[in-house]
């Protein structure tokens, strides 16, 4: 009913089974946020000055540390996709590597919309790859990774629109559009 895919809610419903507290769910958001900031240390391409001052910007330092949010889980999802696209601009992306970025790029679009685009621009980037590797069966070896990213999108599609029987401003402006 809310108009966004449903990985987020999907780790509150666990987060409620396993009767985390509102304090709780803010200790859960920033180990998350400590483990994006590890992932951002140890794949990042920055130099070493912008590594270290990163996570004491006010996105990563707050915003994913302090507000449990849905995209406190993008930087932990997008920066090992940005590590295999970049090692697959130079070593070539292998079969493990197109699954393990199909895997995190399904998840970042089931995160939420703007992970959504984001999933579908680190996918183009993927794909250009894969083109200009020009190997021997390179399109074969992606794709069992494009179908799994395919019901990734799926999922996240379908979950993001809203039922017919909503009744805020969002869902029924979606509707009349």
């Amino acid at each position: 009913y809310e108009g966004s895919p449903g990985l987020w809610h999907s780790l509150l419903w666990v987060l409620t089974r396993l009767h985390v507290s509102f304090a709780g769910m803010h200790w859960v958001a920033g180990t998350i946020a400590v483990a994006g900031v590890f992932v951002l240390l140890r794949w990042s391409p920055f130099p070493l000055v912008l590594r270290v001052l990163f996570p004491f910007g006010f996105w990563l330092a707050y915003q994913d540390a302090v507000v449990a949010r849905s995209y406190i889980l993008f930087a932990v999802l997008a920066f090992p996709a940005a590590a295999i696209l970049r090692v697959g601009m130079g070593k070539g992306l292998t079969k493990k590597r197109v699954l393990w970025l199909a895997v995190l790029l399904g998840l970042m679009a089931n995160l939420s919309v703007h992970g959504f685009v984001a999933s579908l621009g680190f996918a183009a980037v993927g794909w250009t790859l894969l083109r200009r590797q020009r190997q021997r069966g390179a399109w074969v070896r992606a794709t069992a990774a494009t179908v799994l990213l395919g019901c990734f999108w799926a999922v996240a599609v379908a979950t993001t629109i809203p039922p017919s029987d909503v009744n805020f401003a969002a869902g029924t402006n979606f509707d009349k559009s």
